[in-house]
């Protein structure tokens, strides 16, 4: 933790002096005011900025003025030997009772209210227009795409039609969804752009993108349906959902440091 909690004190003092100071004003005392930081982080992102926070409270002054004043972790329930006590708002999925369970845990025993957690709405459905739906300014991503697409994931066994367009089980552990993103990659499509001016890309990323690396490309060529999926599955992932309360809580108890 040491060497990678330098860098990111480093860089967090960096940021706070060259870029913040005198935007905010001076309080009574002369002193620079700042305005809060709100920490965000998914799984062991979420482990680390709990970490990160508790290691804030127990050395202000040598954190100063990079401090968090408000918390949102997600899909996480940090290691119990890590406290602190700065506003912490807890994003977990429906279908992880076990997290669900060791965060309400968590917050039982704080005796304030900055502590709380809200849940996801629980399984997504993906129907025949999701992917056109979510990545509808992507050109290549038609109606007719999308429901292919969709059929596939029914046919395959991965989405039960009968069953309000829920997932049968965890994407994580499907060959199946690895065969359909095979199946709509790059290099499938480029087949059927012959002639094309332009370039087949990852579904949902932009013509005017090019400071992707190789990896990062190879990578977006199966995410766009391994995150979709995971997301319906409602387990362990990142997600948008309710992020209008996680901001409103922020507002509320994460504005002092």
């Amino acid at each position: 933790m040491k060497s990678l909690d330098a860098g990111i004190l480093k860089v967090g003092r960096k940021f706070m002096t060259s870029r913040l100071v005198g935007n905010c004003g001076i309080d009574s005392n002369g002193n620079n005011i700042y305005p809060p930081i709100w920490a965000f982080g998914a799984s062991s992102g979420g482990q680390f900025i709990a970490k990160l926070a508790s290691e804030m409270e127990r050395n202000t002054e040598r954190y100063s003025p990079f401090l968090f004043a408000g918390l949102n972790i997600q899909i996480m329930a940090p290691n119990e030997k890590i406290d602190w006590n700065i506003p912490t708002i807890f994003t977990v999925m429906e279908g992880d009772p076990s997290t669900k369970e060791r965060v309400q845990q968590r917050i039982s025993q704080k005796f304030h209210t900055s502590f709380k957690m809200i849940t996801t709405y629980g399984k997504k459905s993906i129907g025949s227009a999701h992917f056109s739906r979510v990545y509808a300014d992507d050109e290549q991503m038609t109606d007719k795409l999308s429901h292919k697409i969709y059929n596939d994931l029914v046919e395959m066994g991965v989405v039960d039609s009968s069953n309000n367009n829920h997932l049968t089980s965890n994407p994580r552990q499907s060959n199946a969804v690895t065969s359909i993103w095979q199946k709509y990659d790059v290099e499938a499509r480029e087949i059927d752009q012959v002639g094309s001016e332009k370039k087949a890309l990852p579904f949902g990323l932009s013509q005017q993108l090019k400071s992707l690396k190789d990896e990062e490309l190879e990578d977006a060529n199966s995410l766009w349906l391994i995150e979709e999926l995971n997301v319906a599955f409602d387990q362990h992932e990142i997600t948008a959902e309710s992020f209008d309360k996680v901001l409103s809580f922020f507002f509320e108890y994460g504005r002092d440091r």
